[in-house]
């Protein structure tokens, strides 16, 4: 397990420390809970994939599929 160590303003530190008390938890917890939030989120796509995947989802709402995962294969 590794440490990290950051600089927060005074203003930030005591906004994490009211939301951690609000929660019931420490600081740490709350700074883990947000960095463990953060890491399950997918990764971002880039404006061509989302694009793709836009078309894909429309195809499918039609009722089109997508054959073998091959995106250059669409059938009804």
């Amino acid at each position: 397990m590794n440490t990290i160590a950051i600089a927060l303003s005074d203003e930030r530190l005591l906004k994490l420390q009211k939301l951690a008390n609000d929660l019931n938890v420490s600081i740490e917890e709350l700074v883990l809970i947000g960095i463990e939030n953060l890491l399950a989120q997918p990764e971002s796509l880039s404006p061509y994939e989302e694009t793709i995947e836009a078309y894909i989802q429309a195809y499918q709402t039609l009722g089109y599929e997508i054959c073998n995962g091959d995106r250059d294969k669409i059938v009804k």
